[in-house]
């Protein structure tokens, strides 16, 4: 019998490269002392995420839905460079994956029933 399939470090590694993206654009469009303390905070939940830790993959889920709404809500404004609607889509994505790691890295650490 193989050994099942584990993709929770395979996602680990979708979010820390996604996060890395959301900060590095984050801060690249940043024009303001407040815009650039926004994309620092996100800053914040790293550590915990490339540790795996599945306590940080649930607050940073939520502190990355406000950074997806209001990207979000910044790209349906009228007369937005396209550059708005990248940063939008990878703070989704972003949002999607730690949600997932979460919930897959849970299902893998369960013992498998026996037959």
């Amino acid at each position: 019998m193989s050994a099942p399939r584990r993709w929770a470090p395979r996602i680990r590694l979708a979010v820390i490269g996604l996060h890395a993206a959301l900060v590095t654009l984050s801060l690249y469009w940043a024009t303001t002392v407040i815009g650039i303390a926004m994309a620092l905070l996100l800053l914040l939940p790293l550590p915990g995420l490339v540790a795996g830790r599945l306590r940080t993959y649930g607050w940073a889920a939520m502190l990355v839905a406000i950074y997806a709404a209001f990207w979000a809500a910044e790209w349906w404004m009228p007369g937005v460079p396209p550059m708005v609607l990248v940063i939008a889509a990878v703070s989704v994505l972003d949002f999607c994956a730690i949600a997932l790691y979460a919930r897959i890295a849970r299902r893998e650490a369960l013992p498998q029933a026996s037959s």
